[in-house]
């Protein structure tokens, strides 16, 4: 087990925690394949959502609106679409 300082952004901790849980799931026999990894905004970034479909996951990040250079116009409520998904994938 790791400990880090609590002052760096979430992003920055993201790839060494997230491979320690594929590690760890993979030891116990869990196949996370093709699974949603929902995430809220500070984990919105090109190279997390690479290294989560490189695992063969699925990224549900919401986007971080202050890296964006126009705003989302018309954007789906995230919280609905998420569910519905979630929904449409148990029945």
């Amino acid at each position: 087990m790791r400990i880090e300082s609590v002052n760096k952004r979430d992003s920055t901790l993201f790839p060494g925690a997230f491979n320690t849980l594929m590690e760890f799931t993979q030891r116990i026999g869990i196949d996370l394949q093709e699974s949603a990894l929902t995430l809220d905004s500070g984990f919105d970034s090109q190279e997390n959502k690479v290294l989560i479909k490189a695992h063969g996951l699925i990224p549900a990040i919401y986007p971080n609106r202050r890296n964006m250079k126009k705003p989302i116009r018309n954007m789906p409520n995230w919280k609905i679409c998420l569910s519905k998904r979630s929904f449409e994938a148990k029945v």
